[in-house]
């Protein structure tokens, strides 16, 4: 038990894990607490510490004008708030991150650059405020596709620039 009986005053510094110390800030006054006892049960850390849930529902092809991969899924949810979701695609080595998308209801993904008719296969874990990472969503294969055609243009625009002149009287 700590009776509180005197004002000590105390100096504060710091150390590394090497044991360099830095020189000691000024003096602070600490008032000491009548009556603190330990409790077997430490407190937990302040902060997020749940993970968001697993992203699901992953569907090829939802954004059908695009050239190269797009696909979309549920949002995934978090007792704070999901941020973003990173995107990984397999490799013959492993996966890859092939990109990061923020948090939406409308959660989506979209890739270019890739080999049109040849399919990629995606993994998405969602994140959220704190780092707290969920488990991978199911794997999703997803083809490559050429996208909307552009169409020709149609028709032209000019302009004819005149100048009017006043009748004489």
């Amino acid at each position: 038990m700590i009776v509180a009986s005197r004002m000590p005053r105390e100096d504060v510094v710091a150390r590394d894990a090497a044991g360099n110390v830095s020189p000691p800030s000024g003096l602070i006054t600490v008032t000491a607490v009548t009556g603190a006892s330990p409790t077997s049960t430490p407190t937990p850390p302040p902060g997020d510490i749940l993970p968001p849930t697993r992203p699901a529902g992953l569907r090829d092809a939802c954004l059908q004008d695009y050239r190269g991969v797009t696909f979309c899924w549920q949002p995934s949810t978090d007792n704070v708030a999901v941020t973003a979701y990173d995107v990984y695609r397999e490799t013959a080595t492993g996966y890859v991150k092939a990109g990061t998308v923020a948090a939406s209801t409308f959660p989506n993904f979209a890739e270019s650059g890739l080999v049109i008719g040849q399919r990629y296969t995606y993994v998405v874990v969602a994140r959220d405020e704190t780092g707290n990472m969920s488990s991978p969503s199911d794997p999703l294969s997803a083809l490559a596709r050429e996208g909307l055609p552009m169409p020709d243009p149609v028709c032209s625009v000019s302009y004819r620039a005149a100048t009017a002149r006043r009748p004489r009287r």
